[in-house]
Parts: C-alpha cells; sequence; structure tokens
C-alpha cells in the first residue's frame, strides 16, 4: 500500500513540473531491488526522497503557465515506473514478459544452430521498443507462453524411446530415417496424385473383367482397344498411375509409424516385433493409395488412417498368440466376454448355455471358441523342481511320446536299463537281483515296476521277506557305488 501511495505521489509530481527528475539524486534515478525482506526498507527511503522533493520544488501560483512536459522526460519517467513495478516482489508488466520471451527465444535459438526457422534467428527487438507494454512490433509467436519443442529434440525423444524398447528391430530405425527423408505432399498435390492412381486402377479392373470374358490374359493391344485408347497412350497411363501411387504411399509413411509409436509407447511386450506391425500398416497403405478416390471430398490420410488401424490391430492380435487364432474366433470370444459380464452386473446366471441364448449363438460352436482362446502353451524346456529330490529337471522328462519306438529317449532308456542289469546281477546274488529288476521295472519281459505283493505271488515268498532282501540288496549297492 506504501509503494502505491510513493508511486502516486510521484505521478502527481511529474504532472505538475517535467523537468523535476533532473534535480532528483541518483539514488532515487536507478531505485534498489527490493526482494521480499528490504521492501519496507525500500518504501520508507523512496517515501522520503519523493517528500524531500516535494518540499525543495518551487512554489508555483495557478496564474503561472507551465511549459509542457518535454518527450524525454516523459519517457524517462515511464521507464522509472516500469522499472520500479519490476521490482516489486510478484509484480511483471508487460512489457517485462516480452523481455523474458525474447531471451527465451534466444536460447532456444542459440541450441538448435543456424537451422531454426527465421522467427528465431531473426535479431531481438531494441530495449524502447520492448520496453513499452504497447509494442504492435513484437512477434506473434513471441507472444506465446507454452514452450515449443523443436523437431531434432521431438527426433531424439523417438529414437531413445525405439533403443530402449525390445521390441523394435534396427531395422526399423533405418526404415524410420527413410520416412522422414521423404517430403510431404499439398493437398492439390494429393488430389491430382488420387486422380492419376485411380485411372490406372481402373485400368488394371477393366484388365481382369477382359480375362474374365476371354477366358486368358488378354495381350497389350487387346486391352488397349477395350479401354480406347492406342499402346503409347494405355503404358503412359500406367506407368504415371504407379508413380503417383507410389509418391502417395511414401510421402504419408508417417501415418504408420503413428500409429505403431502408439503401441510402442504403451509398453508394447517383448513377444511382439514392430518391425512387423509396421510391415502390415505399410501393406495397408498401399491397399488405402489403391482405393482413394479424392472426388469423395475426404482427405487422403483420413481414408488411409481407417486402413492402418484395423490392419495394426489385426497384426497385434496375431502375434499376441504362438498358435494363431483366426480373427472370427476372436471377436466371437471377446463378445462372449462383454456378455457374460454384462450378465452377471445384472445378478443373472452366466453359464456357457445361458450366454449362448442370449448371443442367439449355437451352444457347440460357442464351446469350440472358448475352447480355442483358453489354450496354453507350455514349453518342454521350463524347469521343474521337486521339494523331495534335490536337482532340477525339465518337462520334455515327463512328457510321453506318442510314437515310443522311434523317441531317442525311449532308446536311452532301454540303454540304463540294459546297463543297471548288468550292474545288479555282476555285484549282488542272482535271487536279490531279480528281486531289484522286478521291483523297479528293469526286466524285459515284464515291463513296468511289480508291488511287493505281486513280487511275492510271482516268486513264492513271503512279503516281508522280499521287503527284507530288496532293503539288503539296495544297501549293497548303494555301499558298492557310492
Amino acid at each position: 500500500m506504501k509503494i502505491r501511495t510513493v508511486l502516486f505521489l510521484m505521478f502527481l509530481q511529474l504532472s505538475i513540473n517535467g523537468d523535476v527528475t533532473q534535480g532528483l539524486s541518483p539514488s532515487f534515478t536507478q531505485p534498489p531491488s527490493c526482494s521480499r525482506g528490504n521492501t519496507r526498507g525500500a518504501s520508507s527511503s523512496t517515501s522520503a526522497l519523493s517528500v524531500s522533493s516535494l518540499s525543495t520544488s518551487p512554489r508555483i501560483s495557478p496564474e503561472t503557465s507551465l511549459p509542457p512536459p518535454s518527450n524525454a522526460a516523459t519517457n524517462a519517467a515511464q521507464m522509472q515506473m516500469d522499472a520500479a513495478k519490476n521490482t516489486m516482489p510478484g509484480f511483471t508488466t508487460g512489457a517485462h514478459r516480452k523481455r523474458n520471451l525474447l531471451e527465451r527465444e534466444e536460447s532456444e535459438s542459440s541450441f538448435r544452430g543456424p537451422s531454426s526457422s527465421s522467427s528465431s534467428s531473426s535479431p531481438p527487438p531494441s530495449s524502447s521498443s520492448s520496453s513499452s507494454p504497447s509494442s504492435s512490433s513484437t512477434p506473434k509467436s513471441l507472444r506465446a507462453s507454452p514452450r515449443r519443442t523443436s523437431a531434432s529434440h521431438t527426433k531424439a525423444m523417438q529414437t531413445y524411446i525405439y533403443k530402449k524398447s525390445s521390441t523394435v528391430p534396427l531395422s526399423l530405425l533405418d526404415f524410420v530415417a527413410e520416412i522422414h527423408r521423404e517430403s510431404r505432399i499439398t493437398p492439390g498435390e494429393e488430389v491430382e496424385l488420387g486422380e492419376k492412381a485411380q485411372a490406372a486402377q481402373s485400368l488394371k479392373d477393366l484388365k481382369s473383367r477382359v480375362a474374365s470374358e476371354l477366358g486368358r490374359p488378354p495381350t497389350h493391344t487387346e486391352w488397349a482397344s477395350a479401354a480406347g485408347l492406342s499402346s503409347s497412350a494405355l503404358t503412359s497411363v500406367l506407368s504415371s498411375g504407379q508413380e503417383a501411387k507410389n509418391k502417395l504411399v511414401t510421402s504419408n509413411l508417417r501415418l504408420v509409424q503413428r500409429v505403431v509409436n502408439v503401441y510402442i509407447r504403451n509398453g508394447l511386450s517383448s513377444q511382439y516385433n514392430a518391425g512387423d506391425l509396421m510391415q502390415e500398416g505399410t501393406i495397408a497403405l498401399i491397399r488405402a493409395a489403391e482405393k482413394f478416390r479424392p472426388d469423395k471430398g475426404f482427405r487422403f490420410s483420413t481414408y488411409a488412417m481407417y486402413w492402418i488401424r484395423a490392419s495394426v490391430k489385426r497384426s497385434q492380435l496375431t502375434q499376441s498368440r504362438e498358435i494363431s487364432v483366426p480373427q472370427r474366433v476372436q471377436e466371437v470370444f471377446k463378445k462372449f466376454q462383454a456378455v457374460q459380464g454384462h450378465m452377471r452386473t445384472e445378478g443373472r446366471r452366466a453359464a456357457l448355455e445361458d450366454v449362448a441364448r442370449e448371443m442367439d449363438v449355437d451352444v457347440g460352436s460357442l464351446q469350440k471358441v472358448v475352447a480355442a482362446m483358453e489354450q496354453r502353451v507350455f514349453s518342454l524346456d521350463s524347469e521343474i523342481g521337486n521339494a523331495f529330490k534335490p536337482g532340477v529337471t525339465s518337462l520334455y522328462r515327463f512328457v510321453e511320446s506318442r510314437h515310443e519306438e522311434t523317441n531317442f529317449y525311449s532308446a536311452e532308456r532301454q540303454i540304463a536299463r540294459r546297463d543297471l542289469r548288468a550292474h545288479l546281477l555282476h555285484h549282488l546274488p542272482p535271487d536279490t537281483a531279480d528281486l531289484l529288476i522286478l521291483r523297479f521295472g528293469l526286466s524285459e519281459e515284464v515291463g513296468d515296476a511289480l508291488s511287493i505283493s505281486e513280487i511275492s505271488e510271482r516268486v513264492g515268498m513271503k512279503q516281508d521277506k522280499v521287503r527284507r532282501v530288496i532293503k539288503q540288496g539296495l544297501k549293497s549297492m548303494r555301499g558298492r557305488m557310492g
């Protein structure tokens, strides 16, 4: 409040006498910068100077005519008021804000180098024009407060994201670099290229119809006569249409990259390949260039984005499963999940038969869809541990082969059985070795392992004796082999 009172007295004094600033002390012409701690001291010193200058000013009668204030004195007073306002904590004038924007633009232009835009490389306006709040020479780009991101910074961030992701191959980085070397086209060029591509595509469709009528591929002359053109004109239209389609595709490859970037930034898992998504999107872009009709009034980017998004989404669904499932099956399963969740929300019974009735489909076909989508894939090399036995084994040791006679591991088991039988017969008595062979399934005649009761019936011995002999034989083999 004190500062506002001081400023009002200064303005009143300047309106009475325009040359009063020449008699002020140097400490008043350059007011000290006020922080939050010395605001009170600065305001008191300024008010003291203002009162002293008012008391020492000559007394002017009402009849005396005052000379008009000079332009230099008025400009100096305005600069002093702006400087006093800018030193107040939390207060910034429009000129001060523009000077900050000029300094920021100069720092950005020095960071970007000589390849930056002309607005950033232009010299900053003079201090006299920038100090005025109502200066109209300030460019509109400098009046915007948000900071713009340069193209080089965006490209560097994109390259960093690509290199950090495990789904982006190195070939995709080279392909993206080639994409950005292609120049973009204007809407007028887009319409012209689309018309040339449609002219060539209509001739190709005509060739297909002529081939279906003749039952064979038509010759070039027959094709030209059916189109009502000469051979040279037909060749010219086809070549220009192909060039127009290629230009339409290469200049809009950024659309495919934009769609693929959405998947990469959202955290594409390692089972996907961003290069495959890019390829599918490019194929869809080519298809869109072949079917684009400029006379409909839509831009090519609007039309092609539908094809690109659908193709990339389809590729992502295909890569999401190790065993490929048709897209229609996935769509039916997604609809099944939505209907089932809706029924459960309403408190209704959501069994498979009820959901099939709600979807108006056959129960058997819906069961096949659910069974196909609920398949799980396990690796045979996955490790399996046993809490009761030390060591880790693999899953393929427990999976039986459908063709036992041609399996390598079956031959390995036969060799191991033969070696074990030979060791048992060599180190143990024949009766003890036979009991161990029957107990652990090492016999080629019997095959599977027998229980204690089955061995007892087979050899005509009591079960306790069979158990005791087997235990002694195992103890003897541990002592010999361990």
